[in-house]
């Protein structure tokens, strides 16, 4: 699968993560590590009483759809990674994840968090958006992803929000 443009931000965005070892060390800790900084707003979301740990259940609903979701995607669209391309001269700057590379797990799980959060909190929701696409941009940084799998993540998160927020809406309804 071939989108025009691809290839030379990929190539841009690495180019900038290869710029200095700083500049590389950034982009390998937001593509690899910064997921985990979502883990934050879980005690946050815990202290804010029923309505906190109601998002909260939603965070982990969200986050875990677009896990599944994406994973089932990948096994269908198995699409070559940006380093693995022969004669790309693109890089691999972490270990090579081990699914295909359309669309973004990490992506898509940032950015239905962040989705759901800004539904709650709007400074929450706005650190929360940061964050994912900070993520989003090293990913493609280290060579692991495409802006299209990116895009594709992020599509992924907004269905995934939407059906989660429908499903509670419902739940609720029933209580």
């Amino acid at each position: 699968m071939f989108i025009p443009g691809d290839q030379a931000m990929v190539s841009l965005l690495q180019s900038m993560a290869l710029s200095s070892s700083v500049a590389t060390w950034i982009a390998i800790g937001a593509a690899r590590y910064l997921i985990l900084s979502l883990l934050f707003f879980f005690p946050v979301l815990w202290n804010r009483g029923k309505q906190g740990k109601h998002i909260l259940s939603e965070v982990v609903w969200s986050g875990g759809g677009a896990l599944l979701l994406t994973a089932g995607i990948s096994r269908i669209v198995t699409r070559l990674r940006p380093f693995s391309v022969e004669g790309s001269g693109i890089s691999n700057l972490i270990p090579e994840p081990f699914n295909s590379s359309f669309p973004s797990s990490h992506t898509s799980v940032s950015f239905a968090i962040a989705a759901i959060l800004l539904s709650f909190d709007r400074s929450l929701g706005t650190i929360a958006f940061g964050i994912a696409g900070v993520i989003a941009i090293g990913r493609i940084a280290v060579g692991v992803h495409y802006p299209s799998d990116i895009f594709g993540g992020m599509m992924i998160a907004a269905v995934v929000f939407f059906l989660v927020k429908f499903m509670h809406k419902q739940i609720w309804k029933k209580q």
